[in-house]
C-alpha cells in the first residue's frame, strides 16, 4: 500500500469493502478502460466499523471524487472477526491517534466473532504496532 501514502496525484475512487470488494475489483480494468483513477482497500471479512476507521485513515492522504462501500457486513453483531483479520485491514497504516481511537473501538473489550472472547491487551498492542505481533 506504500503508493497509496506515497501517491502525489489523488485516485478519483477509492473502493472499501470485504473479500468481495477485494477480488472484484481491478483497478487497472478501470484505468485502461476509462481512464478512472482508483485504489482496491478490500480486505477479508472486513465488517461496517472496520469500513468506517479505515476511510477515517485513508482521507489523512487522499481526497477521492467518490468512495465505494461494499456493504457486505452492514448488520452484525460483532465488530470484528479476528486479530488475524484486524491486522490485514490496519497493518499498513503507520501509529497515529486515529489508529488508537480505532483499536479502542473494534477492540478493547470487545467480542470477536472467531470465539466470542474479548480481545486481550496483547492482541489489542499488536494491531497497534505491527512489529509487536
Amino acid at each position: 500500500h506504500i503508493t497509496y501514502f506515497d501517491s502525489p496525484e489523488q485516485y478519483d475512487v477509492i473502493f472499501l469493502g470485504s473479500s468481495h470488494t477485494m477480488y472484484s475489483v481491478n483497478p487497472l480494468d478501470l484505468w485502461n478502460n476509462y481512464g478512472i483513477t482508483s485504489y482496491n482497500w478490500g480486505s477479508p471479512s472486513c465488517t461496517l466499523p472496520m469500513i468506517y476507521w479505515k476511510l477515517k485513515l485513508l482521507l489523512k492522504y487522499q481526497t477521492p471524487e467518490l468512495v465505494v462501500v461494499d456493504c457486505f457486513r452492514t448488520i452484525w453483531k460483532y465488530k470484528t472477526l479476528s486479530e488475524y483479520r484486524m491486522h490485514e485491514g490496519f497493518d499498513a497504516f503507520p501509529l497515529s491517534f486515529t489508529k488508537i481511537q480505532l483499536i479502542k473501538d473494534l477492540m478493547y473489550d470487545q467480542p470477536r466473532r472467531s470465539d466470542g472472547k474479548k480481545y486481550s491487551i496483547d492482541e489489542c498492542v499488536n494491531v497497534l504496532i505491527p512489529l509487536s505481533a
